[in-house]
């Protein structure tokens, strides 16, 4: 992927082997069907696909 992009580390709630993971997302700054601007708050689990909570996002630059 071309940077500018963002690594988002998550944490698997459910309890599965995954404690924590790792994504590369282009954009964490969402538009709702309101318009109002978001930062995502919430992240697949690869593992068992269940929604993990983001704990960190850093932007990683070239």
């Amino acid at each position: 992927m071309k940077p500018p992009y963002f690594k988002v580390t998550g944490r698997c709630d459910t309890g599965c082997p995954v404690d924590t993971f790792e994504v590369e997302r282009k954009q964490v700054v969402k538009t709702s069907t309101s318009g109002q601007p978001y930062t995502i708050s919430r992240l697949v689990c690869p593992r068992c696909n269940a929604w993990g909570t983001v704990t960190k996002i850093e932007e990683v630059k070239a």
